[in-house]
């Protein structure tokens, strides 16, 4: 049963929507650090967009977790 789990996530991890999505994320990255060189953004806009570019790289780093159960948690 785990290794059928782990096999599914692998295969979810590499398929081609998996990619497409996960590139996209990497587009909003970059695009969210474009808006941090512009000179007209408030404190709270910079902090807002610094925050999100934490949020999208932390999608970036998706890893399985077994739990005690034998079930697979992404963090």
């Amino acid at each position: 049963m785990l290794k059928e789990k782990q096999l599914r996530f692998a295969e979810w991890k590499v398929s081609p929507t998996t990619k497409e999505f996960l590139e996209a994320v990497a587009e909003r990255i970059a695009e969210a650090k474009e808006q941090l060189t512009s000179a007209s953004n408030t404190h709270e806009y910079d902090q807002f967009v610094k925050g999100m570019i934490l949020a999208y790289k932390e999608v970036l780093e998706v890893t399985p977790v077994i739990t005690e159960e034998g079930d697979i948690d992404a963090v």
